[in-house]
């Protein structure tokens, strides 16, 4: 066989892991094997290293809070409150492909919240449409909760501060955009959105369809 050329071997599919491949060192021939090989392939190291956090399509859910809206302040209405935090009521479940890692509890309510069922790291991503936000300044916070109605909120991050100038005549509906990483260390953790005016009671909207959601991703074991 050592006058073969190596277009004219055998091909093998599938290597063994005790299979051995020649290779040359400093201009010195010597020989590899296959699990040696791959386990020094960059790729191949980050691979094993990131498979346990991977499972396919990533766990993925869309909450939205999109009426009919009525008149009147929240929670007996829609209106925000001003100076306060208004902890907005979900009320639909638009999308969720793993309910073992995400579920809306207690819908259209003022206990309203997303229960995530497994430890990680998510991607949160919010989308709020609102009236009335001229002359006035806006925060928008991602807070979590042990409970599953009542408790204590306790604040993760904010997600949209803005103030509004005064215009005439009043302005459209304002979207607010906000996202943040965060990571979930206990299976009793809920979320939801507070939003705190200074001013006006805004009222929510739909623009083009859209109205106000939140955006969840599951991205990563711990």
């Amino acid at each position: 066989m050592a006058d073969k050329k190596i277009s004219s071997l055998d091909e093998i599919q599938l290597p063994a892991n005790n299979s051995v491949l020649p290779i040359v060192d400093f201009g010195v021939t010597k020989k590899v094997t296959y699990a040696n090989l791959i386990k020094n392939l960059p790729i191949a190291t980050f691979v094993e290293a990131n498979s346990a956090n991977w499972g396919g399509v990533l766990s993925y859910a869309q909450f939205n809070y999109q009426g009919p809206y009525s008149g009147g302040a929240l929670y007996t209405g829609d209106n925000l409150i001003n100076n306060t935090d208004n902890y907005l009521p979900w009320d639909a479940t638009v999308s969720n492909t793993d309910t073992s890692t995400f579920q809306l509890v207690n819908p259209d309510s003022p206990n309203a919240r997303i229960w995530i069922k497994r430890t990680g790291y998510y991607e949160v991503v919010t989308r709020l449409i609102y009236f009335d936000c001229y002359n006035n300044n806006v925060s928008v916070y991602l807070d979590s909760n042990t409970a599953s109605t009542g408790g204590t909120w306790n604040r993760l991050a904010t997600l949209n501060r803005n103030w509004f100038p005064t215009v005439t005549p009043n302005p459209p509906a304002s979207t607010l955009i906000g996202s943040v990483t965060i990571t979930i260390n206990s299976v009793n953790t809920y979320i939801s959105v507070a939003v705190n005016p200074t001013a006006n009671a805004p009222f929510p909207g739909i623009i083009s369809g859209s109205t106000t959601s939140i955006f969840l991703r599951r991205i990563g074991s711990l």
